[in-house]
């Protein structure tokens, strides 16, 4: 039984940094339940002005129903009715419809402590331990040049190897600054190549944090019927697989020399600080040619976005054709295909 099943668990991270395996590893401990994402803070928590007196039941139902109503939420297959969510909440307020369907997720897994798994959250942890003072708060730290890669590969913005180094610096930026404000129960940092490479004790230390028992299954989490469900999507397959080494530093068989040196400049400091070894020859990218692949990155409008992934696509069919290979171009930074 755990001791701590009113002090919710929030995951965060800078995007593609594991979060999603460490959500399913949470998730396989029999007293803890993770949704998917749910981005509730970035999608309707800066707006709350808009929503009036929330003790009003009006303005109540009207959050209730925009909550109810994200595409995130919607991947979860509940099936909340706005008014039962009104009526059920602890507190009239966002903090009581965001616990309220949280709870409603774990209820329906038969756990008794719930999380979330949301790495944008990262930019919203005052906010949240405003909310939530007793929330666990785990940031899961991952290499920027594997980050950056992988969120270059993942079909949302930015598109480019670039962008994704420049998320990966603010979010790591965020959790310095926001994490550093917290004490030791508060917030804990894994490394995502730890985790890799002795997952056991690195569990155990969270397990600790959490205030839950360890248990075995966690490490054999692409077993449980969430994770065959949630590895069905295209950029989340590799979580069907145990827990592996595959994907630390990939950056070094995967990025050229001269790209690898371009993001030592961009990423400065941050690696050697965050602990991750640099070759000591960073070399900025040319100055026109950064500005490009911002550019390239700010596209996005609905039907240029769609046309960049399709194009993105057939880049990639003409390569396996053998059209084009990776040394035919000046860099990666544009993007891995």
């Amino acid at each position: 039984m755990s001791d701590s099943i009113d002090s919710p668990i929030f995951i965060v991270s800078a995007p593609r940094s594991g979060s999603t395996l460490l959500r399913l590893i949470i998730d396989a401990n029999p007293n803890v339940a993770i949704p998917p994402p749910g981005y509730l803070f970035n999608m309707v928590y800066p707006y709350l002005y808009s929503y009036g007196d929330l003790t009003v039941s009006a303005n109540l139902l009207a959050l209730a129903e925009d909550v109810l109503q994200t595409p995130t939420l919607k991947k979860w297959g509940l099936t909340l009715d706005p008014d039962a969510v009104v009526a059920g909440v602890k507190e009239r307020s966002f903090k009581g419809v965001y616990e309220f369907v949280h709870r409603a997720w774990m209820k329906a897994q038969g756990k008794i402590r719930w999380g979330n798994k949301s790495p944008r959250n990262v930019h919203f942890i005052p906010d949240i331990k405003a909310l939530f003072p007793d929330a666990k708060i785990v940031h899961l730290l991952r290499d920027g040049r594997d980050v950056a890669i992988e969120i270059a590969e993942a079909d949302f913005w930015p598109h480019s190897v670039w962008g994704g180094a420049q998320r990966w610096l603010h979010c790591i930026k965020a959790a310095t600054v926001f994490g550093g404000d917290l004490d030791a129960d508060s917030f804990l940092e894994i490394k995502y190549e730890s985790l890799c490479r002795d997952p056991e004790p690195v569990l155990r230390q969270l397990c600790e944090f959490i205030n839950e028992p360890f248990d075995a299954g966690m490490l054999s989490h692409h077993t449980s019927a969430s994770t065959r469900t949630w590895a069905k999507n295209k950029i989340h397959q590799a979580t069907a697989k145990p827990i592996t080494t595959e994907f630390v530093e990939a950056y070094k068989h995967r990025l050229n020399r001269h790209d690898q040196e371009a993001l030592e400049a961009l990423m400065g400091d941050a690696l050697p600080a965050a602990g991750y070894p640099v070759s000591g020859r960073a070399q900025a990218l040319p100055y026109q040619l950064a500005t490009q692949i911002e550019e390239g990155d700010a596209v996005s409008a609905l039907e240029k976005a769609a046309y960049k992934t399709w194009h993105k696509s057939r880049r990639s069919r003409r390569r396996q054709k053998g059209v084009w290979r990776d040394e035919d171009r000046q860099t990666q930074l544009w993007g891995m295909v």
